[in-house]
């Protein structure tokens, strides 16, 4: 293994945590934040003022794709096809972001409708 590749490795700090890791963690924070503020409208309410940014694919390319002696990825695509499994990987995650939001304001709807 060449200087750089092993300066590389060592100078990584942290691990990389996948998005599917990352939104399932965000769930759990979601929760948190509900308990916190008294319920889930009230969540809901203080989070729409988030603004979120998903970003995936630089840390696949880096620490993956482009160390081919720790990762046989550039090994089994190219990188048109290794971009398609990204894309796809980034698309089932936005469907997973969106229907929780779907699920979430059900879940308001049926409470405003139902109250009494």
């Amino acid at each position: 293994m060449n200087t750089l590749l092993k300066y590389y490795i060592n100078a990584m700090q942290g691990d990389n945590i996948g998005l599917g890791t990352q939104l399932r963690r965000h769930e759990l924070i979601i929760a948190r934040i509900a308990i916190k503020l008294g319920g889930v409208l009230q969540a809901s309410q203080y989070l729409n003022k988030c603004l979120y940014y998903v970003n995936i694919g630089s840390n696949d390319y880096i620490d993956n794709y482009f160390l081919p002696k720790l990762y046989s990825t550039s090994r089994s695509y190219n990188p048109e096809q290794y971009a398609g499994v990204l894309i796809d990987e980034l698309s089932k995650s936005i469907q997973v972001l969106i229907y929780v939001s779907h699920e979430e304001n059900k879940r308001k709807s049926f409470k405003k409708n139902n109250r009494h």
